[in-house]
């Protein structure tokens, strides 16, 4: 029997690079690996049908919500293990409002 198809789409990142090369494989798929450019080509074709699996962030998944039920299945994982923004914006107005306990200023 052969393996079914899958088709993978990621960004072009150093965490993802091994299986795009070939160096990890995906055991019992015969996989191919797509990227884009910016990150939203690859949002819209998970929703088009285009690819099986996909990296997909918290807010391009909870948009597929948008006609009720999403067609899509969320797997929890986090590859980069690290906290990505290197900074939180709080309107001024809401920080008066609900001072946030330890938190002294707003820089």
């Amino acid at each position: 029997m052969s393996e079914p198809k899958l088709d993978v789409a990621f960004w072009n990142y150093d965490r993802t690079r091994a299986l795009a090369d070939g160096t990890v494989k995906i055991a019992g798929a015969n996989t191919t690996f797509h990227s884009a450019p910016i990150v939203p080509i690859i949002f819209e074709g998970m929703v088009h049908g285009k690819f099986h699996v996909s990296e997909m962030g918290m807010t391009y998944f909870l948009r597929t919500f948008k006609s009720g039920e999403s067609p899509f299945v969320a797997i929890p994982v986090f590859p980069n293990r690290a906290f990505r923004h290197s900074a939180i914006y709080v309107c001024e107005t809401a920080w008066k409002t609900f001072q946030i306990p330890g938190v002294n200023s707003v820089q």
